[in-house]
């Protein structure tokens, strides 16, 4: 099948804070809502939330495209990383 280019579907985020304060973050929260969403995926998903890892990596040229932008492997979802303020969409 061939690639269809989507522009709807690339986001493109600045990152905010140090992901190492995650944790800190997270207990320290006031949104009781969101707390309760975080703690609700960690259960589901096995996540310790005192124990969070994020990895990020270059991304290479391949399939036409030119890389270099940096891939990042999040241990929570791009909503709560923006609500907890780690990450700016950009437009």
């Amino acid at each position: 099948l061939p690639y269809l280019d989507n522009m709807n579907a690339y986001h493109k985020y600045e990152v905010t804070r140090d992901f190492s304060q995650l944790s800190d973050a997270i207990k320290n929260c006031k949104d009781k809502d969101l707390i309760e969403l975080i703690n609700a995926d960690a259960l589901r998903y096995g996540i310790d939330l005192n124990n969070l890892k994020t990895y990020g990596g270059e991304i290479v040229k391949a399939f036409n495209a030119i890389g270099g932008g940096t891939q990042w492997q999040l241990p929570l979802s791009v909503q709560y990383l923006k609500k907890l303020g780690f990450l700016k969409e950009i437009k």
